[in-house]
């Protein structure tokens, strides 16, 4: 019998709450601050008769009807960038989702002494170590994923409503410059790019939780940080002929399933999962996408990471309990 599939069920049923809920709670609630937001703005602009006042540059009437075909390609890129910053709060409760996921992944077990039943299975410790892993490096950027489909989607409705209510043409200035598909294709393949980049980090906190035998989080968070620290403190970096920040941003950020990469520090870009932000916004191009793929920096934590998870399938396997 192929028990992986029944181990990545145990672990959905498990974590549903975080993996499922979280991100589809959050959508719900960002799109119903958003329509209550502009439910609230209409009616304040009619109280004050100011509802065909409006300006973005020139009357919202004017400007939803009368807006020049030449600047159509222009909004493309406006629906990509508010796309794409909509859905960043999914990514932040993501992040969240990760590292306590991490964390608890292997000590809770333990904690709670089920390790006990589990480990009476004829289940390995590495099928068992690989299973969280899918788990949080494939399954719940997915399911984060489809929930910023499902956001990105309500946004584009609820701009589109908006636009007609202002006697604009939906198909014109909302549906014919956006193009959702493109985005999403890039989104997913942002998928394995991001599980790749913070493999390092998952790597890390499931060794925390296989290591620790009580208070997994304070292991799992202190030692980067304090690295960090003594490295600031006594200057070490200088001696390489490195910045100071460079352990904070190669190996404390690292430690953590942030999903961040910093390019071009000193302009200002930073890249998110392959896909560049910088000063007017996103930069989304699938060029991006294939100069992470290229860092050596990636294969090298990758490389990092799958040591981390071995050290963690070999404490699973020696630790019995925690405190």
């Amino acid at each position: 019998m192929n028990t992986f599939p029944t181990l990545l069920r145990r672990e959905f049923w498990e974590h549903r709450g975080g993996l499922l809920w979280a991100p589809a709670w959050t959508a719900l609630v960002l799109t119903v601050f958003t329509l209550f937001g502009i439910v609230l703005a209409e009616i304040a602009l009619r109280q004050h008769g100011l509802d065909r006042h409006v300006h973005v540059g020139m009357d919202l009437n004017t400007f939803m009807t009368q807006f020049p075909d030449d600047k159509l390609p222009e909004l493309r890129r406006g629906f990509d960038v508010g796309l794409v910053g909509y859905a960043m709060p999914l990514r932040i409760t993501l992040f969240f989702v990760m590292l306590f996921y991490c964390i608890g992944s292997l000590y809770d077990e333990r904690k709670d002494r089920s390790v006990l039943f589990w480990k009476s299975l004829p289940v390995s410790d590495r099928d068992t170590v690989l299973a969280k892993l899918a788990t949080v490096a494939i399954v719940a950027p997915l399911l984060t994923f489809v929930a910023s489909v499902a956001l990105q989607c309500s946004f584009l409705l609820i701009v589109a409503v908006l636009t007609l209510f202002h006697g604009g043409n939906p198909m014109r200035m909302v549906f014919g410059p956006a193009e959702p598909l493109a985005l999403w294709a890039r989104m997913l393949a942002d998928v394995p790019v991001m599980s790749l980049w913070i493999l390092p980090s998952i790597g890390w906190l499931m060794f925390a939780s296989s290591f620790a035998r009580s208070k997994a989080f304070l292991w799992a968070v202190v030692p980067p940080i304090m690295l960090g620290v003594l490295c600031a403190m006594s200057d070490l970096m200088s001696t390489l002929s490195l910045p100071n920040s460079w352990v904070w941003v190669h190996v404390v950020a690292r430690a953590f399933p942030i999903g961040f990469r910093f390019a071009n520090i000193e302009r200002g870009h930073i890249n998110v999962g392959g896909m560049r932000i910088g000063e007017d916004g996103p930069e989304l191009t699938w060029g991006d996408l294939g100069d992470t793929l290229m860092d050596p920096e990636l294969w090298i934590g990758a490389v990092i990471g799958v040591g981390l998870i071995a050290a963690a399938v070999h404490f699973r396997r020696k630790r019995e309990l925690a405190d």
